[in-house]
């Protein structure tokens, strides 16, 4: 069991840290970086996604997680790679769909926290909230300025990776 966590972790510490990443570069640069940026990172997505998906296919393993993860980052390091300009201008909804997606799942970790006690479990909730509030906005309302999606993008990826990586860490401690 402890070794199925630790490759939950692990998938999860790599996506958090791309998510982490990518929203510090689209924040902090221009975009023709952002377009060498996100075709980088679109490379190392692709590769990624490849590799998962052999160790499912290949390796035969029985948890679905290596399947799903490996799809999503195939396409993705797919339309990344070759599609820069198409991806640039579809982030606010994209990021907006995985943060409020993210958001939902993440109730039961605050939920848990609170059942569990925890001195920050509200705050966390609120934050939950917010995160869910503003990744709805960006899926249903995208910005159409790309030098605001720049840095509303990338300052909500900075944000919501900081979040997902602090819920994990307090809902870690309770499960051992």
């Amino acid at each position: 069991m402890k070794n199925k966590l630790l490759l939950s972790n692990i998938d999860f510490l790599l996506s958090d840290s791309i998510l982490f990443i990518t929203g510090l570069i689209i924040c902090l640069f221009n975009i023709n970086l952002v377009r060498i940026a996100s075709k980088a990172i679109g490379l190392f997505s692709l590769i990624l996604g490849i590799y998962l998906l052999y160790v499912f296919f290949v390796k035969h393993k029985t948890d679905s997680s290596p399947f799903f993860m490996g799809a999503i980052c195939f396409i993705v390091g797919i339309f990344m790679t070759f599609k820069t300009d198409t991806f640039i201008s579809f982030l606010p909804t994209v990021i907006g769909l995985i943060v409020t997606i993210c958001s939902l799942v993440e109730f039961k970790n605050t939920l848990f926290l609170k059942h569990n006690n925890d001195a920050y479990s509200t705050f966390l909730l609120i934050v939950n909230v917010i995160f869910l509030i503003v990744g709805l906005c960006l899926f249903l309302h995208p910005i159409q300025s790309l030098s605001s999606i720049i840095k509303i993008v990338g300052g909500v990826m900075i944000f919501y990776s900081i979040y997902l990586f602090v819920v994990s860490v307090m809902t870690h401690k309770y499960m051992n």
